[in-house]
C-alpha cells in the first residue's frame, strides 16, 4: 500500500493471488507523483485501487500525477476490478496498462470519484466469453 506517499518509484514487482495488487490511499494526506514501472498484478480481485480513508473526509482526496508504465493486471474472479477507483480525485495520471480478464462480469475500470486530465493506453484481452465492463458509481464525475 502506498499511503500518503509522494514521489515513490516501484519497479519489477509481481503480486500474485491477493485481494489487492496495489492500493493508493489518502489518509490525512496525499498520494501523488508515484511511478509504477514493469509491474504485474496477477489473479488479484482488485488490481490497482485508489481510495480515501474514512478519516480523510476533511482533506482533498487528491491523487495527482501518478504514472503507470508497462503495468499488467490479470483479474479472474467473479466481479473483479482491474482498475478500481473507489473515491478521491484522480487527475493528470498516465496509464500504460495491459489487462487480462476472465471470470463472470469482470470490470476493466470501476470508477467512483472525480477525474480530470488523465491519459494513456489501456488494452485488454479476454480469456473467456464474458465481456468485461466499464462502470461508474454514484459519485463519479469527469471534467
Amino acid at each position: 500500500m502506498l499511503q500518503n506517499a509522494i514521489g515513490c518509484k516501484l519497479s519489477n514487482i509481481h503480486v500474485y493471488n491477493m485481494e489487492y495488487g496495489i492500493i493508493f490511499e489518502n489518509d490525512l494526506g496525499y498520494t501523488e507523483q508515484n511511478v509504477i514501472t514493469n509491474c504485474l498484478f496477477s489473479n488479484c480481485n482488485r488490481g490497482i485501487t485508489f481510495r480515501v480513508s474514512a478519516r480523510n473526509e476533511k482533506w482533498n482526496g487528491s491523487f495527482h500525477g501518478n504514472i503507470f508504465k508497462n503495468t499488467c493486471i490479470s483479474v479472474i474472479s467473479n466481479n473483479a476490478k482491474a482498475l478500481n477507483i473507489e473515491g478521491g480525485q484522480l487527475y493528470n495520471c498516465r496509464f500504460d496498462l495491459k489487462i487480462m480478464t476472465a471470470g463472470t462480469s469482470p470490470y476493466l475500470i470501476y470508477f467512483n470519484g472525480d477525474s480530470e486530465g488523465n491519459t494513456g493506453d489501456i488494452s485488454y484481452e479476454m480469456f473467456d466469453s464474458n465481456r468485461p465492463k466499464i462502470a461508474c458509481g454514484d459519485n463519479a464525475r469527469a471534467k
